[in-house]
């Protein structure tokens, strides 16, 4: 039928864990998929678009010791969005977490168990996110080559560009 599946491709953010052990697809459309995953890093996840990318929000079996970088919407009264980065020293882990109401809740976006995923050392938001902006820079390490990524989408979806060095200062100007 023209609802079968003809064509499987890799995910461009896969979630985190060693393997899936459950798989939920929402239907009527929604794009909406659910997956359970065990092992290291293992989690809840969820994909807004059939599984292209996912986002931790549930059960993330991972730790951290150390807060990294934060960054604060500028519209944070209105919108309740924090983004922080922490790092496991311990386990070599960095993970990009992002709250919309006011830290009530969390979702990871970004973590060095991902290969494309090294290390994350900072976050930066634009002057005129939240204001109808939103987008979202993240340097970091990946690939083993100093890296940026760049979401348009308030940190649902990543790009990332390699960088001729390591970024250790930078601004965001209107």
């Amino acid at each position: 039928s023209s609802s079968e599946v003809t064509r499987w491709s890799a995910a461009a953010r896969p979630p985190t864990g060693q393997r899936v052990t459950s798989l939920l697809l929402e239907g009527a459309g929604s794009g909406r998929a659910w997956v359970a995953t065990a092992g290291t890093e293992g989690a809840v996840a969820v994909s807004p678009d059939g599984g292209a990318s996912w986002a931790e929000v549930g059960l993330i079996d991972t730790a951290w010791d150390s807060i990294i970088d934060v960054a604060v919407s500028p519209a944070y009264e209105q919108d309740g969005t924090i983004f922080v980065i922490t790092a496991d020293t311990t386990h070599i882990t960095w993970s990009l977490w992002r709250t919309t109401d006011g830290a009530t809740t969390w979702r990871r976006l970004l973590a060095s168990p991902l290969a494309a995923v090294d290390s994350l050392d900072g976050v930066l938001l634009p002057p005129q996110y939240g204001g109808g902006g939103r987008a979202v820079f993240v340097a970091g390490q990946g690939g083993g080559s100093p890296a940026l990524w760049r979401s348009a989408d308030g940190g649902d979806s990543f790009t990332r560009y390699v960088a001729p060095l390591r970024v250790d200062a930078w601004a965001a100007a209107v």
